[in-house]
């Protein structure tokens, strides 16, 4: 250890203020003052580190100085708020706004807390200082966060930064925002007007949640994910053309005109007012649960081999005339809804449990060979007026 770190530790087992020793040390008690970067260099442990930092700058009362040092040894001047004594740095700047202002700008107090394992920064408008420090910068934290939090922030140059992320999760937050390539655990953006930069290729292992966010227009070209739920992003254009592990696809709202064309192993899909979707390659998976609504331009639903179908809900789709020819067997119900040019089900359908066919007035027909396990409920089809031998409904 060295004798800098000799005085800074004996120093605090005296019962000193680390502040005081601190500023001995820079004043030269040692008969020659220390310049902060030696001291700081000479310093292995980051969170010790980190509070002599703090010290430093509220004894020089100098920020610009003190970040320069620490970004010398490519820590991002931010981890000063996670230090032991954050409070009473917090404090000072909030006395000092001449201070406050390297890191915040405008009005407003900004929040930047880790506790609970949860990461938090809110309502922060960093400075341009703070933006211009450049990537690569470790973000220091005296422990991993299970949940990184952004909430009504700019988020331009934070995520270039070495954070530790478990989850990310972001709300209300406008800037520009590159999205790491590996999230251990999931990925929420709500309601935000950022333009996120995704990586050409994905991974997240948990889920990855989106809702509301209108600086989104193209999703990354490849995802490994669980799950992906997309809800009312008006500019999204461009689904992932690739897909690994997704068992459950959940888009709506959104003016997407093509879906990928290769897309197995789903559990559950559910695709809702998408008003540009024309055609649909049904996705491959094992006893799925397939849910199409309010999609007004889709014409056709394509399946290259027989699908695996348990449940399928179809309703208003205006354009679409059939369902794919090689349905064959559904293990659960079927309900087609408001479908004006369905004109017929396909042979050799089978469904296991119920079958509901409501407002399909170009439907004239079912087929022969049509078989339902449970009750079947027919109604406002005005062209259909008999039914297969051995299918019971009342026409309503």
């Amino acid at each position: 250890m060295s004798r800098i770190l000799d005085l800074l530790h004996t120093g605090t087992a005296m019962g000193m203020p680390l502040a005081e020793t601190v500023g001995a040390l820079l004043a030269g008690v040692t008969g020659i003052p220390s310049p902060l970067r030696d001291i700081l260099q000479d310093c292995r442990d980051e969170g010790a580190l980190l509070s002599i930092a703090s010290a430093a700058m509220q004894i020089l009362d100098d920020v610009p100085s003190v970040a320069a040092s620490l970004v010398e040894l490519g820590i991002h001047p931010l981890s000063l708020f996670f230090t032991p004594e954050r409070l009473q740095f917090v404090r000072w700047l909030s006395e000092n706004p001449q201070h406050g202002q390297w890191f915040h700008e405008g009005a407003g107090n900004s929040c930047i807390d880790h506790s609970f394992g949860i990461l938090r920064i809110a309502r922060l408008q960093p400075s341009a200082w703070l933006r211009a420090l450049g990537s690569g910068l470790q973000l220091v934290l005296r422990r991993p966060a299970l949940i990184t939090l952004f909430e009504d922030s700019c988020l331009t140059q934070l995520l270039d930064q070495g954070m530790c992320f478990g989850s990310l999760e972001i709300r209300s937050c406008t800037g520009v925002a590159r999205v790491p390539s590996l999230i251990p655990g999931n990925l929420q953006l709500w309601f935000s007007d950022a333009t996120f930069l995704f990586p050409r290729c994905l991974e997240v292992r948990g889920q990855v949640e989106i809702h509301g966010c209108s600086g989104i227009q193209s999703l990354p070209e490849e995802l490994r994910a669980e799950q992906l739920i997309v809800e009312q992003c008006p500019r999204l254009q461009q689904l992932p053309l690739v897909f690994h592990g997704l068992r459950r696809l959940e888009i709506v709202g959104a003016p997407i005109t093509s879906f990928p064309a290769e897309l197995s192993g789903l559990q559950f899909l559910r695709l809702a007012c998408l008003p540009h979707l024309e055609t649909l390659p049904l996705p491959s998976g094992d006893n799925q649960d397939v849910e199409l609504l309010c999609l007004p331009s889709l014409v056709r639903i394509q399946a290259s081999a027989r699908p695996s179908i348990r449940n399928l809900l179809v309703t208003q789709c205006d354009r679409l005339r059939r369902l794919p020819r090689n349905t064959g067997k559904i293990s659960g119900s079927v309900i087609l809804s408001r479908l004006p040019e369905l004109a017929a089900l396909p042979s050799h359908l089978s469904i296991a449990g119920d079958l509901r066919i409501v407002s399909c007035p170009g439907l004239w027909a079912l087929p022969a060979d049509l078989t339902v396990g449970g009750e079947v409920e027919i109604r406002d089809c005005s062209r259909l007026d008999s039914f297969p031998k051995g299918i019971r409904a009342s026409l309503i």
